[in-house]
């Protein structure tokens, strides 16, 4: 008799060769070239562990697709009418709303929660935008992002943001050298033209805030990170030492965005913000750390003095833990403090308090301003050295145009420059008008104005 061979179908699924490169593989085994290419490029954008979920997400999209024989990349209208089929199955349904389309349950009690639905929506539409943007979809429209069409017309002014406290037009395009501060009950635009002056209003409003976002301010406004970048800072991060100095101390590795999640970017405080950093581990740190315990019981053991970030590395190599996976900045329950909630937690609620409006990335800008200043008030007589600086705080703040970006920058500050130089005369003028030197002449001093222009008026028509 002779034997069945049972053949199992296997599922789709990404496979990462020995040299870490990862290849999305359909059921058969064979290579799905496009989602390949995709992931490839949303891993340069995002993180890693993003670009695999969104591409496992899309995965079980294409294979529900491939049971009605839908392809990929066909039409948008086919795709959402798919997509709303495969929502029914999970009692919710799409909806639109806000120029975009939206997750809706039918039933708290799915097979799904809706907040996985809504990631792999997510996820689906992160895909196709990225298949739109590398030419693997033939149609213009992303099925689940709306495109207005030329014949709708802006009848409505935009509407001021809410914050702003202005009745004028908004305009869409933002000023990062802008930011707000509230004067006799009114919100009165102010520029970075004092970069320093800036960081010392947000360390005010930040006086009695938490240890970490004290340390996060000043890591923002002394290093330039982004506010991501800095909340990203691991212990294997803060392990680095320039030209001799100590480690866990004012100069650390972060990650950079856009090239993924290994620390690669150089950040450097001053030296107090080291301290502070310090002070913030072995204090406020090792009351919400979970490993605390632990780490207790091995410096004891030990017979070293605990707390110190040094044992702290020392202690996560001796457990087979990786320093590279622990992060420096945790919240109240000993999670990863993430920059979103930085901004709703401390940022806006306590510049709020002050009478201040800004958003954390002006930071980075008033940093880069500052540098900038200081370098051409260093090397004015000197374009060799001056160029050089330049490109030296270009490869510091890893952009991938420095030129370009300097360029921005510069045009930036000629027109604080400008507006500060109009505000030093109008002020000086008020000061002058205050002191009555603007005072007008007396009877006397204009009939003696006058007879001296006769008399000039006389030599001159004698002269003739």
């Amino acid at each position: 008799m002779d034997s069945l061979e049972i053949v199992v179908p296997k599922k789709p699924r990404l496979y990462r060769t020995a040299k870490g490169f990862v290849v999305v593989q359909r059921g058969d085994l064979s290579t799905h070239i496009p989602l390949t290419i995709i992931r490839k490029r949303m891993a340069a954008r995002l993180s890693e562990a993003t670009a695999d979920l969104y591409i496992r997400h899309f995965l079980k999209f294409e294979e529900f697709l491939s049971l009605s024989g839908t392809p990929w990349d066909a039409s948008p209208d086919i795709i959402r009418d798919a997509t709303r089929r495969y929502l029914r199955q999970h009692n919710s349904h799409l909806n639109f709303r806000q120029n975009r389309w939206h997750v809706y349950t039918n039933d708290a009690n799915g097979t799904l929660s809706v907040q996985t639905l809504r990631t792999r929506l997510e996820g689906i539409r992160a895909v196709y935008a990225e298949a739109i943007k590398r030419r693997l979809y033939l149609y213009d429209e992303n099925p689940f992002v709306y495109t207005a069409s030329d014949e709708v017309t802006n009848s409505t002014a935009n509407k001021p943001p809410s914050w702003s406290g202005l009745t004028t037009e908004y305009q869409p395009r933002r000023e990062p050298e802008q930011f707000w501060i509230l004067e006799t009950g009114h919100w009165s635009p102010k520029h970075l033209m004092d970069p320093a002056g800036f960081l010392n209003l947000v360390l005010k409003a930040f006086k009695h805030a938490r240890r970490v976002d004290q340390c996060l301010v000043r890591i923002l406004g002394e290093g330039g990170p982004r506010v991501s970048e800095a909340c990203s800072l691991s212990i294997e991060g803060w392990n680095r030492t320039v030209r001799g100095r100590p480690v866990f101390h004012h100069s650390f590795m972060v990650r950079n965005k856009g090239y993924g999640t290994d620390p690669s970017k150089m950040v450097h405080v001053d030296d107090s913000t080291g301290l502070l950093l310090r002070q913030y581990f072995m204090e406020e740190r090792r009351v919400v750390d979970r490993l605390t315990p632990e780490f207790t019981a091995w410096c004891r053991a030990q017979g070293s003095l605990e707390g110190t970030p040094e044992n702290y590395y020392a202690f996560l190599r001796a457990t087979n833990r990786s320093p590279a996976d622990i992060p420096l900045f945790l919240n109240r329950d000993g999670d990863a403090y993430t920059a979103n909630a930085f901004r709703k937690g401390a940022w806006r609620p306590l510049l709020a308090a002050d009478g201040i409006k800004a958003r954390p990335h002006q930071l980075r800008h008033a940093f880069v301003t500052q540098v900038m200043d200081q370098i051409e008030e260093a090397h004015s007589g000197d374009p060799e050295a001056l160029k050089q600086a330049r490109h030296a705080l270009g490869v510091y703040m890893r952009w991938k145009q420095p030129a370009r970006t300097l360029l921005s920058y510069d045009h930036s500050r000629k027109d604080d420059h400008v507006l500060s130089e109009l505000t030093r005369i109008t002020n000086r003028a008020r000061e002058l008008q205050a002191n009555k030197a603007y005072a007008a002449p007396s009877p006397s001093e204009t009939a003696h104005r006058t007879s001296r222009l006769e008399r000039r008026r006389e030599r001159m028509g004698g002269a003739e």
